[in-house]
């Protein structure tokens, strides 16, 4: 009898430590399964956005004023100035980066910064942690445009 109570015993420490085990397997796979997940944030346009296309237009022709009393003396005509020419704005140019499985938020800003998306790698990994989202950043392939800003960035980085 004392050999079946040490038996029972022993089989459910075994069940309990098994149970523990695999509860713990299970909240550290969720944890994480956000960290590794792949996607790719592209936009669903697909405009060719390598090429900027600038549209000449033609000055507007205006017609010469008529004195219709000639003994009067002609008013001077205002001093045009000449026209300045509006700034062009600069095209957006999207750049891919690829971003591997497994990288750090400073293998990431590295990469970022190799790309010539950021300009340093400080500001990125700070405003990354001060956001609270330097544990969201993805793997993935993604496209980011030259006209965004750090945390549009960041954005694009953690899928929201």
């Amino acid at each position: 009898m004392e050999k079946l109570k040490d038996f029972l015993y022993d089989i459910s420490d075994i069940l309990l430590a098994l149970f523990i085990i695999a509860i713990m397997a299970t909240v550290i796979s969720w944890k994480f399964a956000g960290s590794f997940e792949v996607s790719a944030n592209i936009p669903a346009n697909h405009e060719n956005l390598s090429s900027f296309q600038q549209i000449e237009t033609e000055p507007e022709q205006t017609e010469p004023i008529v004195n219709e009393n000639p003994s009067e003396e002609p008013e001077p005509e205002p001093e045009i100035e000449p026209e300045t020419e509006p700034e062009t704005e600069k095209p957006v140019v999207y750049t891919t980066v690829k971003i591997p499985s497994g990288s750090t938020g400073v293998r990431i800003a590295g990469i970022l910064k190799d790309s010539g998306i950021i300009d340093s790698t400080t500001d990125f990994i700070n405003r990354t942690e001060a956001r609270g989202l330097s544990s969201k950043l993805q793997s993935g392939s993604f496209k980011i445009g030259s006209d965004m800003d750090l945390d549009e960035i960041i954005n694009i980085l953690t899928g929201q």
